[in-house]
């Protein structure tokens, strides 16, 4: 059996509520799984006297994004702001779409200042909009549709692969603290946007961005509502 980020032609065979099914249950399997996975390696880290949560702060954690945005500043960067660019730049040239993939490679130029959001200066948004207005001019006003339908067959899957593995690594940079001692409690901890990665991509070439843009946001809705009630 594939694993799920290697089926994009799921459509030809499956209805959209397979589809829909099959990607819900491979999330909570993995929550499952990466929950159990989270306690093991705190209980190791224990063994040895060490508290890795005490040691670094995950900004995927809604309590450390609350502190340090607000609650309406969090919430509109949890359940808005963040699963829209985070699913435009992993996920939406997934398609191989002239326009599809300049709009994600012009969001590559923009991730510096959004994951910097707070303390990224204006000098360093124009210069990053600059960059990415030139991406997607290049690539939009230079290439064809036709030329990113060759290049689909070949390079979808490992596109693919290549998108959902650096959205997971890609929360490493959320950690306030991250050493080598701490590099396996972050690893497990990103483990959790890996596969709910998964499930996006799986949606998003399969029956559409929307989707799989509806899936992060449901991925995220934990958070939101321990926002709310902490």
């Amino acid at each position: 059996m594939k694993f799920i980020l290697s089926r994009n032609e799921d459509y030809k065979t499956h209805t959209r509520k397979w589809i829909v099914g099959y990607a819900a249950l491979f999330w909570f399997v993995t929550r499952i799984i990466v929950s159990i996975l989270m306690v093991a390696c705190v209980a190791i880290y224990g063994r040895f006297g060490i508290e890795p949560g005490e040691l670094t702060a995950f900004g995927g954690d809604p309590t450390v994004t609350v502190a340090s945005r607000g609650l309406l500043g969090a919430l509109l960067m949890v359940g808005i702001i963040a699963p829209v660019f985070e699913e435009l730049l992993f996920r939406f040239g997934l398609s191989f779409k002239r326009f599809s993939v300049a709009v994600s490679c012009a969001c590559v130029a923009l991730f510096p200042a959004f994951s910097h959001s707070k303390t990224a200066g204006i000098a360093m948004w124009l210069i990053c909009i600059g960059i990415a207005i030139a991406i997607f001019c290049a690539i939009y006003f230079l290439t064809t549709n036709q030329f990113w339908s060759k290049k689909k067959a070949c390079w979808q899957i490992p596109a693919i692969w290549i998108t959902t593995i650096a959205f997971g690594m890609a929360h490493l940079m959320a950690f306030s603290v991250l050493s080598w001692t701490l590099l396996p409690y972050a690893l497990v901890t990103c483990l959790a946007p890996f596969f709910a990665g998964c499930s996006c991509a799986y949606l998003r070439v399969n029956i559409g961005f929307g989707w799989g843009l509806a899936m992060h946001i449901f991925n995220n809705l934990p958070g939101i509502a321990l926002m709310l009630f902490s």
